[in-house]
C-alpha cells in the first residue's frame, strides 16, 4: 500500500524504540519502530492518542508503519501539518 493514511499512537516505548499506531480506518494495529519515523524529534515524545500519517507496509512481522509523521500532539500542539496523498 502506498497511499498514506491517518492514526493514532497507541503505545510506545522509547527503551524498545518501538509501538503501536491505530489506524483511523479500521485496519489492524500498525507496529512502527523509531527508524520509521521521517524525523526522531517526532518520536522524542510521543503519548497515546498523538495524531500521525503514514504509510501501511506489508512486512515478515505484519503490518507496518513506514514514513511516520506526527500531525497534533493530544495536548494539541500542531506538530506538522502536511497533506495526504
Amino acid at each position: 500500500m502506498t497511499e498514506r493514511v491517518r492514526g493514532h499512537i497507541q503505545r510506545f516505548s522509547h527503551q524498545r524504540r518501538c509501538g503501536l499506531i491505530q489506524p483511523d480506518d479500521g485496519f489492524p494495529d500498525i507496529l512502527v519502530f523509531l527508524s520509521d519515523f521521517r524525523s526522531a524529534a517526532d518520536a522524542s515524545c510521543l503519548i497515546p492518542g498523538d495524531a500521525m500519517e503514514f504509510r501501511i507496509e506489508h512486512a515478515p512481522e505484519g503490518l507496518m508503519g513506514m514514513d511516520v509523521v506526527v500531525l497534533r500532539t493530544r495536548t494539541g500542539s500542531v506538530i506538522q501539518r502536511m497533506p495526504i496523498g
